[in-house]
């Protein structure tokens, strides 16, 4: 359920400010405020004939998809995924289409997903705070009914730089339906309060953030962080 009206920032004292005055567990930042809160799995198109294979089910595609990841990364993999849930969350940190959508416990972290992308500056970005006080407990992500909440067991380094959670979403029966874009606000138990990320003060936020020690190599530690952190101070021909 969504509370309160919808309010514009445009620093990061304001940011926190509102962060400060309201009860939340999870945050998402989103570098369009128009996009919906949908998981990446729901963003394929003509899902029934992926890879030249039919599918006649969500379910059919995204066990199709998890298994390929599975057999395919293994040799990557210093150790295996205990249960399907870890599964996901491995596959959806690194570019799978899952039924999973990403969220932080560090309100500058979600912050910073808003502003990372210079591509999205001068397009107005959102936060959402969330509130659902339960974390689902189930080892098969496949075995939920509503959307649910879950923490990582199998961790790695970035998940644990983003100090990040889950939201799993019940898939659709069958691939003629869409999914629900109102699906989290109208979830019981689940609580959701907004704020909008000024497009024009995008990149002055991200040079906050970086003052902050909030930037990609903080966020995504590895080489390729290191490197967006230094190019983010430079402008660049597109």
């Amino acid at each position: 359920m969504f509370f309160g009206e919808k309010m514009k920032v445009s620093s990061v004292i304001e940011y926190l400010e509102f962060a400060d005055s309201i009860h939340y567990e999870f945050v998402r930042g989103q570098a369009n405020s128009e996009w919906a809160l949908l998981p990446s799995i729901s963003r394929i198109t003509k899902p029934e004939m992926c890879f030249n294979i039919a599918f006649g089910h969500w379910d059919e595609l995204e066990e199709y998809l998890l298994e390929e990841f599975q057999s395919q990364s293994t040799p990557y993999l210093d150790k295996k995924p205990k249960t399907q849930l870890d599964l996901t969350i491995l596959a959806q940190h690194h570019g799978l289409a899952t039924r999973l959508l990403d969220w932080t416990t560090n309100p500058l972290k979600a912050l910073f997903f808003a502003v990372e992308n210079s591509e999205h500056f001068g397009t107005d970005g959102i936060v959402y705070f969330c509130e659902s006080g339960y974390f689902g407990t189930e080892n098969d992500v496949k075995d939920i009914e509503d959307v649910t909440f879950f923490k990582a067991s199998h961790s790695n380094a970035r998940i644990t730089a983003q100090e990040g959670v889950f939201c799993a979403f019940p898939l659709p029966q069958t691939l003629l339906e869409d999914f629900d874009k109102d699906l989290v606000a109208n979830s019981e138990g689940i609580q959701l309060i907004s704020v909008i990320i000024d497009g024009d003060s995008k990149e002055s936020i991200r040079n906050e953030l970086n003052r902050l020690g909030v930037n990609h190599r903080t966020i995504y530690p590895s080489l390729d962080g290191v490197s967006k952190t230094i190019m983010s101070g430079f402008k660049q021909r597109t």
